[in-house]
């Protein structure tokens, strides 16, 4: 048990790390003024999907029984935090013609990992609503990945 508790504990360490970092990237681009170029989008993009993976990853280490329910709780919340900014960055993005369909798409991804992280932190004790989200942040995940890389090839 005290292994398990260790490596738990370990995961979560990186997590918050990550979940740092990518709250200061947020605050960075999300400082920056004028319009969203296809690069800005493409980090933006690029959190939300290292933040879909982290959601997938909290689910199956609540399906496992890994982690106690605060500490997933307070990582989803975390998570959950940073994605809503990242949508608040999105929503207000001033974006041209050409780029307008990716920031509408990233908008609606935003929106579906934020309501997947905010159900994560109520879900510890229902396996079933935890595969649930399980399923969806690996949709998100691979929707987000097919996004940022259309997003590579522009630029």
């Amino acid at each position: 048990m005290s292994g398990r508790a260790t490596l738990g504990s370990r995961w979560l360490q990186a997590l918050v790390l990550l979940s740092l970092l990518a709250g200061a990237v947020i605050w960075i681009s999300g400082s920056k003024q004028g319009s969203t170029d296809p690069k800005t989008l493409r980090i933006q993009v690029g959190e939300l999907r290292s933040q879909a993976a982290e959601g997938q990853f909290l689910a199956e280490l609540a399906l496992a029984g890994s982690l106690t329910h605060n500490l997933i709780s307070i990582e989803a919340s975390t998570q959950e935090e940073n994605s809503r900014a990242l949508l608040q960055t999105l929503l207000s993005a001033d974006a041209t013609a050409e780029l307008a369909p990716k920031v509408a798409q990233g908008k609606e991804l935003a929106g579906r990992l934020n309501t997947d992280l905010q159900r994560l932190s109520g879900s510890f004790d229902n396996p079933n609503e935890l595969e649930s989200l399980r399923d969806d942040f690996v949709q998100v995940l691979s929707q987000l990945t097919s996004l940022e890389a259309s997003l590579k090839q522009r630029g």
